[in-house]
């Protein structure tokens, strides 16, 4: 079987991401994951995707809006924890807000966490089951909000 020039590029430019995931993992002291590396996207939360230079604010299907997104907000971030799919998102308050759907499929309200964000919604997982969300805030800093196994929250907390 022959390899074609384009399997070939495909692959190099594969061994490169994962290449410079690993060294943002290193630098930030966690494993990266997003939605496209961790898992699929929840079926229930159609994929929004916003633009890539400009932020812009957008209703997200099924979840609902408005939510903003684009530049270096990126898109939301999409999540199933313990079988519950969630969407995150940075609202049009600048504060991380987060909804879900149940396996019953019963969509909660909006939940906002707060914050002052002017950067995507990043999300790294420890084999514990702790999830810790970072994002830079308007303020330059890199801040951190951690969801503990247990479903417990800590709040936002400066780290650089």
């Amino acid at each position: 079987m022959t390899t074609t020039t384009e399997e070939i590029r495909m692959m190099r430019i594969k061994k490169t991401a994962a290449v410079a995931m690993a060294l943002l993992s290193a630098t930030l002291g966690g494993a990266v994951a997003t939605a496209t590396a961790a898992q699929a996207v929840p079926a229930k939360f159609p994929r929004v995707h916003c633009s890539t230079t400009k932020i812009e604010v957008r209703s997200l299907d099924v979840a609902g809006g408005p939510v903003k997104c684009g530049g270096a907000l990126g898109d939301p971030l999409y999540y199933t924890i313990n079988g519950v799919d969630h969407v995150f998102a940075v609202g049009t308050d600048n504060a991380m807000w987060v909804r879900w759907i149940s396996p019953s499929g019963v969509l909660s309200d909006w939940v906002s966490f707060g914050g002052d964000l002017a950067s995507e919604i990043r999300l790294y997982v420890d084999g514990s089951g702790t999830l810790d969300f970072r994002a830079r805030w308007a303020d330059g800093h890199l801040y951190e909000i951690t969801r503990n196994d247990n479903g417990s929250w800590i709040n936002w907390r400066r780290l650089d």
